[in-house]
């Protein structure tokens, strides 16, 4: 499910949204809500999460930048597609960390794009994350707040920007969903993320602020792997 949010003062424009975001869905068969707000203001008390956010700029009350600004104090991960008359104010949109911008008029072919785009990014962030059963019980974790995953005997310790997570549970087990995701052996007892790898050298790799041995064995599939994943960049 995309949650959708229409931010738009102008009755027209939040009705033709609507029915481009209905269109889309109908021919795409994506599964999609979306709810529509006045200004920016009733949009930000309703503290609901969304995917994907329409926002006009010129609104009352609250207009969509300072809207957006607040909103991204809160949320880093929603896409932001501002909606107004004057491209000039949303170059600015970028200073919200916006995704793209559409100009009134808005035609449905140009909607399809930005709409694809969006979530197609939404797809790949919310397929970004993992559940980890720990000790002491689920967390949903980032992918990209992961530095390495180690081994110790019958547990996994995930090394994360936050500090370490201890499950009950193996590589070899968890392996096959994290190849996936930019996780690639650097020896037996390591599973690293290649997003994190800062400094290969001799026979070690520099993951963060963490040096681990790279074994003879893995060696060479380990530097494919990592060239794949930087031509993938």
């Amino acid at each position: 499910m995309i949650n959708i949010a229409i931010v738009e003062d102008d009755a027209t424009y939040a009705s033709t949204l609507s029915k481009y975001i209905d269109q889309y869905a109908s021919e795409t068969d994506e599964n999609v809500k979306y709810e529509r707000f006045a200004d920016g203001l009733n949009f930000l008390m309703s503290e609901k999460q969304f995917d994907i956010v329409f926002m006009d700029i010129e609104m009352p009350v609250l207009d969509g930048m300072t809207a957006a600004k607040k909103l991204r104090l809160r949320d880093k991960n929603c896409t932001i597609i501002f909606v107004t008359n004057n491209a000039g104010y949303a170059i600015k949109g970028y200073e919200a960390d916006a995704m793209d911008f559409l100009v009134k008029p808005v035609e449905y072919l140009l909607f399809t794009l930005k709409m694809e785009k969006a979530i197609k990014l939404q797809k790949r962030l919310k397929n970004n994350y993992i559940v980890i059963n720990s000790v002491d019980g689920y967390i949903k974790v980032d992918v990209m707040d992961i530095f390495y995953i180690e081994t110790d005997k019958h547990y996994l310790i995930y090394k994360t920007v936050t500090g370490d997570i201890r499950s009950r549970d193996s590589l070899k087990n968890i392996e096959p969903t994290l190849l996936d995701k930019q996780f690639f052996r650097c020896n037996n007892s390591f599973l690293v993320n290649m997003a994190h790898v800062n400094l290969i050298k001799g026979d070690s790799v520099l993951v963060g602020a963490f040096n681990l041995p790279i074994s003879r064995s893995h060696k060479k599939q380990f530097m494919d792997a990592m060239m794949v994943y930087f031509r993938s960049l």
